[in-house]
């Protein structure tokens, strides 16, 4: 699709680096030693590498010695071959954080963890994306459960105004779909290019998808809280809160 091309130039997997435990033992290790300018910045970095493998052990013993949850320091190139022959020149974000390279990656542990520590849900990349835009893009279904438990922006905004909920659909990413319409993403929430989800997937020929996007579309019309709805043919006998409608439609 035209906006995923967009998206991938604008930097959807902005990291490259060696994955190897080893690569990153020698990496932490060096912290301390000099080599760097700061040891703030090198524990950040350390952070964002140990988010990134899914090291919990070692990401809560890089927060407990004082690691910055944020990125804004990093810029483009966080480590040099010059000073490190060892180590594969790792690249991120402005504004990456650690919950965002964890929630890309898939790693629940350590997404539980860095939530427990306060880090922030709804921070943003320079591409503003959130956590939950990483999550509902690759399709990580429990780190996309486990944000919106913790209240985080559902219908939050990147670069292309493209929500959460555009991403699961453009990727064909079903359940994320249902379970971010459950918690009440708007799936006509329009894009830069003017295209909402309902838009998006009738141009990917996703009619069952379609189907339900309307539907959700109706009973957000209804109500925001509660609404009463005819399904299958058979009148609710009470009104009944959308998050129960939702599940009977997607049982």
């Amino acid at each position: 699709m035209f906006t995923e091309k967009i998206f991938d130039n604008l930097g959807v997997d902005m990291i490259t680096s060696n994955d190897s435990e080893e690569s990153m033992e020698k990496f932490t290790g060096s912290i301390g030693s000099g080599k760097y300018q700061s040891v703030i910045t090198d524990l950040g970095k350390a952070l964002l590498q140990a988010a990134r493998t899914g090291n919990t052990p070692k990401v809560l013993d890089l927060m407990g010695r004082g690691a910055p949850f944020t990125a804004d320091w990093v810029g483009h190139s966080s480590l040099s071959t010059e000073h490190s022959p060892n180590a594969t020149l790792i690249t991120y974000q402005l504004g990456t954080t650690p919950l965002h390279l964890a929630s890309r990656f898939n790693h629940i542990e350590t997404c539980r963890a860095l939530l427990r520590a306060g880090i922030s849900k709804d921070s943003k990349t320079k591409v503003d994306r959130t956590p939950l835009h990483m999550a509902a893009y690759h399709g990580n279904i429990e780190i996309v459960e486990l944000l919106l438990s913790n209240k985080c922006e559902v219908d939050a905004k990147d670069l292309l105004k493209m929500t959460p909920l555009h991403w699961a659909v453009e990727k064909r990413h079903d359940k994320v779909v249902e379970m971010l319409l459950q918690h009440g993403a708007d799936p006509n929430a329009l894009s830069k290019f003017d295209k909402s989800p309902i838009l998006l997937a009738k141009a990917t020929k996703q009619m069952e998808l379609v189907r339900i996007l309307k539907l959700a579309n109706e009973l957000r019309a209804a109500s925001n809280e509660q609404v009463g709805v005819r399904i299958q043919n058979q009148q609710c006998a009470s009104v009944m809160n959308i998050n129960v409608i939702f599940q009977m439609i997607f049982r």
